[in-house]
């Protein structure tokens, strides 16, 4: 087996470690901005993000009577997650579900490049699929998941009613409203991490498929050695003028017209009819 699958193999895991340690910019899953400007000198920007096992706050403040900024970061596992305590439906959704999937992913990209330096191609193959399957399936998940669990815990949504949006949960969105000469406008969509793992997820897949092509050609190798082991062309055969014998006996003479070997008891040539004696 070359490197290409173990190359995608490695690039697949280094992923899912980015999304999962990198940090506030390689490991948000989530991001919504709160703009609110009016017609004051007083305008305010808000933006939080989501990550796998907690979430950040950034409120900036700007004009003349403009309180300070503020940012603040909480587990969803915290009791101040949220107004009603710990952030239940985030924590079962990311920390329980999602972050072991990741950890999976981690995992099956070890087995597959140890199996394939055994040259296991078949329980390699088995490695890889679960690793493209379970980081494919944290993707999926989220898409569907999330939006519905942050709004059960922090009820952004329900929120959004109440100031007259109108907006359902969705993985990606934006909505706007003036009321009272004040101007809000609330945009929300997956970040870095959940891209991370979608990628690395395709490149799990893309190793499996990698490991049946090269097989095939390793096998296709094999099976031309056994034919041919020492790689020797064959000889082409010589073919011969037709009526000629491919080598002389005792008894034929050469014709003196037309050089035709031929019998020597016979008097005339049976090719040119030359007599020869």
């Amino acid at each position: 087996m070359d490197d290409n699958a173990r190359n995608l193999i490695i690039a697949s895991i280094l992923l899912i470690l980015a999304s999962m340690y990198g940090g506030d910019t390689l490991g948000t899953w989530f991001a919504m901005k709160t703009e609110v400007s009016g017609d004051g000198d007083i305008e305010f920007e808000g933006v939080d993000k989501y990550y796998l096992t907690d979430y950040s706050s950034e409120l900036e403040w700007s004009g003349s009577d403009a309180p300070d900024n503020e940012e603040y970061t909480n587990d969803y596992e915290d009791n101040g997650c949220s107004l009603d305590g710990k952030c239940k439906e985030m924590s079962s959704l990311m920390v329980d579900k999602i972050q072991y999937l990741l950890y999976l992913v981690i995992i099956s990209g070890f087995a597959a490049l140890y199996f394939l330096n055994e040259n296991d191609v078949k329980k390699g193959k088995m490695a890889c699929l679960t690793m493209g399957g379970a980081g494919l399936l944290a993707v999926i998940m989220f898409t569907f998941l999330f939006p519905e669990a942050l709004d059960d815990d922090g009820e952004i949504w329900k929120n959004l009613d109440d100031i007259g949006m109108s907006s359902e949960p969705s993985i990606f969105g934006s909505d706007t409203t003036t009321e009272n000469g004040v101007s809000i406008k609330i945009s929300w969509r997956p970040d870095f991490a959940f891209l991370l793992v979608a990628i690395s997820s395709i490149l799990g897949i893309a190793a499996y498929g990698r490991i049946d092509s090269e097989a095939s050609s390793n096998l296709s190798n094999q099976s031309e050695y056994q034919e041919n082991p020492f790689s020797t062309p064959s000889m082409p055969s010589i073919p011969t003028l037709e009526g000629t014998p491919e080598t002389p006996n005792p008894y034929q003479v050469q014709c003196g017209n037309c050089q035709m070997m031929m019998d020597g008891n016979v008097e005339h040539c049976p090719n040119c009819g030359f007599q020869n004696r």
